[in-house]
């Protein structure tokens, strides 16, 4: 039993330490990762959709 409170009396006196990014920090990259995602969904649906294109009047031929 002690090793346990030991052990949460450890992990407590970490998380002190630890160096919390502030609210404006966290909504930047939150905003940054949004766009990279929506940016790479749309490259991909691009790809997606042009080589679909392609296949397709490959095939029809």
């Amino acid at each position: 039993m002690n090793t346990i409170t030991t052990f949460v009396y450890d992990v407590r006196n970490e998380l002190y330490k630890v160096k919390w990014p502030t609210r404006e920090h966290t909504l930047k990259m939150t905003l940054v990762v949004i766009i990279t995602t929506v940016g790479i969904g749309i490259y991909v649906g691009a790809i997606d959709f042009g080589l679909t294109a392609i296949i397709e009047k490959l095939l029809i031929l």
